[in-house]
């Protein structure tokens, strides 16, 4: 009898644990998006504002600004930038350096090249950082 109850015990503490825990695809999740892209030709420098839309902290990782067209490819050179760690509805605005190669340059606010540039931003790069949706991570962005 004291067998019987002690396996009783040990069947209702254990299908009680497993009707409470968490299963993987209902575990809060980070999300990291671009929002915004505003630049800045005085400079040249773009903004960057990534937010996480997703349910939990995110950890830090980086992003990459990737030419998309052949004149981008010739003026501006890949650039890498750093995400901190982002709390749920959190949003940080991150300034990229653009470094124009010689014979691309900045005149009265716009890029002196014919159609301006086009460029790929991309959170996450080395998807480092479980989301929710890791399907959102890339932005296309027509520089001036």
């Amino acid at each position: 009898m004291k067998n019987l109850f002690s396996i009783a015990l040990f069947a209702l503490v254990a299908f009680t644990f497993s009707a409470f825990r968490s299963t993987p695809e209902f575990a809060p999740q980070p999300d990291l998006v671009v929002k915004e892209v505003i630049d800045n030709c005085q400079v040249p420098e773009l903004f960057i504002v990534v937010k996480n839309v997703g349910t939990a902290i995110s950890g830090a990782t980086t992003g990459n600004l990737f030419p998309q067209d052949s004149q981008a490819k010739i003026c501006l050179k890949d650039r890498t930038f750093k995400i901190p760690r982002l709390k749920p509805g959190e949003s940080v605005r991150i300034r990229v350096l653009l470094a124009l190669e010689k014979g691309c340059f900045c005149q009265g606010g716009n890029t002196v090249i014919a159609g301006g540039m086009d460029y790929k931003i991309v959170v996450d790069t080395p998807n480092t950082v479980a989301e929710s949706d890791e399907g959102n991570n890339s932005f296309a962005y027509h520089y001036d």
